[in-house]
């Protein structure tokens, strides 16, 4: 059995937090928040910075590999495009972790979702903006983790027993 660093129920409330906050943030400034499962995955990794910071150099970097190296020479829209930045920013990472781990481990235990989340921001940065987006990850998995915490000491104080 394969021992995870946050419980199956937590990871499971984070990304729905994260989807519902994404939609409405959506639904009410018509902003992109990175893709939807997103700001669930980062709210898990608030108190570690340093991971999200990772990712969102991560996100930037395959952001410019795609949009100035590959752009400009391939004809890229749409599911191609979403396809090209899943395949460099996994590729982007996989690559730069290898070169720093010993110093640095990120996204311990979601190895593979690590390399997809920055992908994710990037997709959605090509459209509206790095920063703007960046803006609305981070506000987003703040909430998300906000939420997560009250409804930790929630179910602390209504547990039974």
């Amino acid at each position: 059995m394969i021992e995870f660093s946050y419980s199956i129920q937590l990871l499971r409330f984070a990304i729905l937090i994260g989807v519902v906050l994404s939609i409405l943030v959506y639904r009410f400034y018509g902003w992109t928040t990175g893709g939807f499962v997103t700001a669930g995955y980062l709210a898990l990794f608030v108190t570690r910075p340093l991971h999200i910071l990772w990712c969102l150099a991560m996100a930037l970097l395959t952001l410019l590999v795609v949009t100035r190296l590959i752009m400009p020479r391939v004809i890229l829209w749409g599911r191609r495009k979403f396809a090209v930045m899943i395949i460099c920013g996994a590729l982007l990472s996989w690559g730069c972790e290898k070169l720093i781990l010993p110093v640095f481990q990120p996204w311990p235990v979601f190895d593979s979702i690590g390399l997809l989340i920055p992908a994710l921001i990037a997709n959605d940065a090509q459209r509206q903006g790095f920063l703007r987006t960046t803006a609305m990850v981070l506000v987003c998995a703040i909430t998300a983790y906000g939420l997560i915490k009250v409804a930790e000491l929630i179910w602390i104080v209504l547990k039974p027993g």
